[in-house]
């Protein structure tokens, strides 16, 4: 449910507002869980509903009828345009982003304090590997001009994980030139042994230990920038190369 949230933050802006309908997806158990930690909040129920997708009424949004315990959404031309509701349709929950995130980090034992870096991205924490984790709101996000030196002058020279609910190719290998490993949210999050979905952080195996980036004649070893002089970096191209 967290990376789902998470995900849905993403897309739609952190303002969005999620219906009962789309929660119910969830057990009740969980929704519960996250209202009484204020992750969600309930906001007031809907009054108006969408206009048919072919009506000229001039309206906005037609109001909707409680009749009992149904609902209804009435077109003023066609009634047989009406729509009927259940009481879930017309909740409405905003979502605390700075809770959600403190949510997720807790979901994955990470040591260290959760922090925003900038607008839109945080430090999780710490894996028992010495990973530190960071969050974005989107994959642009981490390659706007200064991101990466905020998260540096933060963390120092760890080496870094990055989780964002999608990854495009192309950002993908600029994160990994500059020592950042990237990660989707959906691959992250597994399900325990009760069910509950929990940030699982591994450093990947296949994960390439040395990164020689030419154009910058820099090095990384294991996610740590090395400051070599020009001598040693071409020791270096020079035994990599004889080496494929």
């Amino acid at each position: 449910m967290l990376a789902w949230l998470w995900t849905r933050l993403s897309e739609s802006g952190t303002r969005v507002s999620i219906s009962g309908r789309a929660l119910s997806r969830f057990p009740a158990n969980d929704i519960e869980r996250l209202l009484r930690a204020q992750v969600l909040t309930e906001e007031r129920r809907a009054d108006t509903w969408s206009v048919c997708a072919e009506c000229d009424c001039g309206l906005d949004a037609r109001p909707v009828e409680q009749s009992g315990d149904a609902f209804r959404a009435c077109c003023p031309h066609d009634q047989a345009e009406d729509v009927i509701l259940q009481k879930d349709d017309l909740r409405r929950f905003s979502v605390d982003v700075d809770r959600l995130v403190a949510r997720i980090a807790a979901s994955g034992n990470l040591g260290g304090a959760v922090a925003r870096v900038v607008d839109g991205l945080w430090l999780l924490g710490d894996t028992p590997s010495g990973h530190t984790v960071v969050l974005s709101i989107d994959d642009d996000n981490l390659v706007a001009p200064g991101a990466v030196m905020a998260i540096r002058a933060a963390v120092g020279a760890k080496p870094i994980m990055a989780i964002v609910h999608d990854l495009s190719a192309t950002i993908a290998v600029r994160l990994r030139e500059v020592g950042v490993e990237p990660h989707k949210i959906a691959a992250v999050f597994k399900a325990g042994s009760d069910g509950t979905e929990r940030l699982v952080l591994d450093p990947p195996s296949s994960a390439p230990r040395l990164v020689m980036t030419l154009s910058a004649q820099s090095v990384t070893l294991d996610g740590r920038r090395l400051d070599l002089p020009t001598q040693m970096f071409a020791l270096f191209r020079l035994l990599i190369e004889q080496s494929v």
